[in-house]
């Protein structure tokens, strides 16, 4: 069995590809989902995020560049490019 992953611009053209899809035999699961959903953050992540910004408005200096993090991401695992 084989899983195929589909991104699809707006959720009229969703819901006829779904459509179509659940009409084919072969076919055995069709899920949809949104990608930016309106998910509930939990009062422990609110917290979590308040504290970090609070340390970086003390001191922004602090944190590391998109570079920077993706530089170490590479060496300690690997990745070639993230573009």
């Amino acid at each position: 069995m084989r899983q195929l992953t589909v991104t699809i611009d707006t959720n009229t053209n969703a819901q006829l590809l779904q459509k179509m899809l659940q009409s084919v035999k072969f076919v055995k699961k069709v899920e949809s989902r949104e990608l930016y959903d309106d998910t509930e953050i939990s009062e422990e992540e609110i917290q979590i995020l308040e504290e970090r910004w609070a340390e970086y408005k003390k001191n922004p200096k602090s944190g590391k560049s998109l570079e920077q993090v993706v530089q170490t991401l590479s060496k300690k695992h690997g990745f070639k490019n993230y573009r």
